[in-house]
């Protein structure tokens, strides 16, 4: 059985999200029951007292578990991610590791922290569990509440606050024949709270279902806070100096979108999200105001370079329709021979936003055999209905830590030249995004101690990532653009993202538009400036001291502000 989920990739492609980041493939994909044929059954190491008292205590929270059987539990030590835990893994599949008619079993994984017994992490899915239905607000907060009380203790929880936030989501099980679960939660989030304002560095999340059932847990509570570090509520500017510092670093980009999407998406039950033509602004970055001094937090975005492009677009289409297709294209049009990897195929036909179907080809190494040399992942996505590529990249670890040899003019003519040939052939003006190669040092704050970071991870493969977004009287459309990835080592093509529908709607016409100054204004009024604590860390190693900071109030979803109306639309 294996997961599935809608390509964030596609789905992000239709909703135009603009941030271009750099593509990762999963290491790993193999199906949960081959999975659980592979667990190695004899890894049960005893568990520590307390990490037994932990797990007693959620048998009590989560009777369902006791129906389930423990293959594997393990001590794993600490890392800069986790501290030493207890890992423990169970399902219901039998000793042979295949699931019964339907292939369709329980599992789940927890997490006890080491040195306490406390629960860290857990997750569980139970086949009778499936809803298309999401929980109420209510309930989902009532039922996490109880399970975090019976988790830590009612005490304990009175330094937590529930977030204000609430969010749903839905995620899915199929196997080989065909049977599919859908689980839909909603998610409940808590925050820290220190001088009674809200410290972001510590994570809870807790998501439940309809029936009030926990699916997932997680925290990564920080032991032996110095809560004295924190700046005194009292240091912060007002809220009006913080306003002027926050406007001045507020930059609203006004944008057309085709398929703007109306409310809250219902995540269950399959059905489709309803979308309008808007012509909107919106922020391109949010800073977070220093509430001592006043002056925007430093920042590790790397705001991407932007430039206006007269496109000579040729409308020609690249087209996959089969295996043997897609191993073609990857060799043609990238110069990668994929015929020594395995490949993983398959459908997805739930997509939010309309009814396409897209057929997903997934090259990797062959996992049951170990791997010495560098490793290669390959991934393409191509709209079933009409052939087309609308995804596709190459991953090769060859190429990590390997120094940027390609000029950024370079790669943009190279770029440029590539996706001009699938631009369709009325477009005449667009504009081009650029997000040069970064190093991780590029990231490291500068009061980080690098004597003590130690040997460093590889820096990622170095690429040039280019959108070109086409524009309608002038204004970017935000879902209307194509995208491009350059091997700065190679100078080679080793990406691509194309629209997903050829088809184009009729945009509103751009009079009476509101400034970007009361575009500015409106978001402030919706959205106003909080005060938060952070405490920055890295690999291990934390700030001086921590901060104080402004920040807006997020929203739960979505949102816009109209240009036309100067509302802020949810």
């Amino acid at each position: 059985m294996k997961t599935k989920r809608w390509n964030k990739i596609i789905v992000s492609l239709l909703a135009a999200s603009l941030m271009a980041t750099t593509p990762v493939l999963a290491n790993g994909s193999a199906v949960q029951q081959e999975q659980a044929q592979v667990m190695p059954m004899e890894m049960k190491q005893e568990l520590s007292a307390k990490a037994k008292q932990g797990l007693d205590k959620l048998y009590q929270l989560v009777p369902e578990l006791k129906n389930l059987e423990v293959k594997f539990q393990n001590l794993m030590p600490a890392n800069e991610w986790s501290p030493a835990v207890w890992s423990i893994q169970m399902d219901n599949l039998p000793e042979n590791g295949r699931p019964e008619v339907g292939g369709l079993f329980s599992h789940a994984y927890i997490e006890l922290l080491a040195d306490s017994g406390e629960l860290r992490s857990f997750s569980m899915n139970v086949p009778s569990w499936t809803s298309k239905k999401a929980p109420t607000e209510s309930l989902a907060r009532k039922k996490a509440q109880e399970f975090l009380e019976g988790v830590w203790g009612k005490e304990r929880l009175e330094k937590y606050q529930q977030s204000s936030q609430f969010y749903m989501g839905q995620h899915g099980s199929a196997d080989e024949n065909g049977n599919k679960l859908e689980w839909t939660t909603g998610g409940v989030q808590y925050e820290r709270l220190i001088n009674d304002i809200p410290y972001l560095g510590e994570n809870i999340t807790i998501d439940i279902d309809q029936a009030g059932h926990v699916h997932n847990f997680y925290s990564n509570i920080q032991a032996n806070l110095d809560e004295s570090k924190f700046p005194a509520p009292l240091k912060a500017i007002s809220k009006a100096d913080a306003e002027k510092a926050f406007l001045k670093n507020l930059n609203m980009e006004l944008v057309y979108s085709g398929q703007q999407p109306v409310g809250k998406w219902a995540v269950a039950s399959n059905q489709k999200m309803e979308t309008r033509t808007v012509l909107k602004y919106e922020p391109t970055w949010l800073a977070q105001i220093d509430a001592v001094t006043g002056k925007a937090t430093d920042t590790y975005y790397h705001a991407p370079k932007k430039q206006t492009v007269n496109v000579q677009a040729g409308g020609q289409k690249l087209k996959v329709q089969s295996l043997e297709d897609a191993k073609k294209f990857f060799k043609d049009t990238f110069g990668v021979d994929l015929s020594n990897l395995q490949v993983e195929q398959s459908t997805e036909d739930d997509h939010p936003y309309g009814d396409y179907s897209l057929v997903n080809y997934h090259f990797h190494p062959d996992y049951s055999v170990p791997q010495e040399q560098p490793m290669r992942y390959a991934t393409i996505t191509v709209n079933k209905k009409t052939s087309e590529v609308v995804y596709a990249y190459i991953q090769d670890e060859a190429r990590m830590g390997k120094k940027a040899v390609i000029s950024e003019e370079e790669a943009i003519k190279k770029g440029v030249d590539f996706l001009q040939t699938y631009v369709q052939s009325d477009v005449k003006e667009a504009d081009l995004q650029v997000f040069a190669p970064h190093k991780m040092e590029d990231n490291i704050p500068a009061w980080v101690d690098k004597s003590k970071l130690g040997e460093q991870r590889m820096d990622p493969a170095p690429e040039y990532h280019l959108t070109v977004r086409e524009h309608h009287n002038g204004i970017p459309v935000e879902d209307r653009f194509y995208s491009v990835t350059v091997d700065a080592v190679t100078g080679k093509i080793s990406g691509v993202g194309l629209p997903l529908d050829a088809k184009r709607v009729e945009l509103p016409e751009a009079k009476n538009v509101i400034t970007s100054e009361q575009a500015a204004d409106a978001y402030l009024k919706k959205f106003p400036l909080k005060l938060a604590y952070i405490w920055e860390d890295y690999m291990g190693q934390k700030a001086p001291k921590p901060q104080l900071i402004y920040i807006p109030t997020y929203p739960d979803g979505a949102y816009y502000i109209d240009a036309l109306t100067g509302k802020v639309e949810e």
